[in-house]
């Protein structure tokens, strides 16, 4: 994310796409754990935006991202009181590892899950008055909007964990700071740090 601003009255659409090929866990290693694991093929975005200047320094972006996660699989776990496990655990933790070892226990499900994920709107303020320098600064202001997906359902019909939902449910402002520097005409360096609350 650059630092340039729009120039007042223009706008841009922009497409960007996301995929990460994840390492899996067995079905083994789902059932046998303590924790609530989970393991994921591949997760994908696919994310179409739109920015408008407001004026020369203040541009206003919004972005609406459509999630998948592949291939998601966790295994079913009996629920025990938490004191009560954490006691047994020290009392018998060779003996209990060796029995998880030895049965795997619990169906583990398989889904694939995704919808639209959570729109971001964005402000983007340049911080340099100079437009024809070489180097940018802004402020990165807004707020994650709960527009997205939160009632994906699991193979067995239960719905999925908030955090493996395409959407959070949640407004999340969100803050940061931008930088670029002009190479050349043609090329162009940008970083930025966005703090999600």
């Amino acid at each position: 994310m650059g630092a340039q601003t729009l120039p007042g009255g223009h706008q841009t659409v922009a497409l960007q796409y996301q995929y990460l090929d994840l390492d899996k866990l067995s079905n083994t290693e789902l059932q046998v754990s303590d924790e609530a694991l989970h393991s994921v093929n591949a997760f994908s975005q696919a994310s179409i935006g739109y920015s408008l200047g407001i004026t020369d320094r203040v541009t206003l972006s919004v972005v609406l991202p459509y999630v998948s996660r592949d291939g998601f699989r966790e295994a079913e776990h009996e629920h025990h009181d938490e004191t009560d496990e954490t006691e047994q655990h020290d009392e018998e933790a060779v003996d209990t590892h060796h029995e998880e070892e030895a049965e795997a226990e619990g169906d583990v499900f398989n889904s694939d899950i995704s919808g639209w994920g959570d729109m971001s709107l964005l402000g983007r303020f340049a911080l340099h008055k100079d437009q024809s320098s070489k180097h940018y600064y802004a402020l990165l202001a807004g707020l994650k909007t709960p527009t997205g997906s939160t009632n994906e359902k699991l193979s067995n019909g239960e719905k999925a964990e908030v955090d493996h939902q395409p959407g959070s449910g949640s407004w999340d402002p969100l803050l940061g700071v931008a930088y670029s520097t002009q190479i050349s005409a043609q090329w162009s360096v940008s970083s930025n740090l966005l703090y999600h609350l």
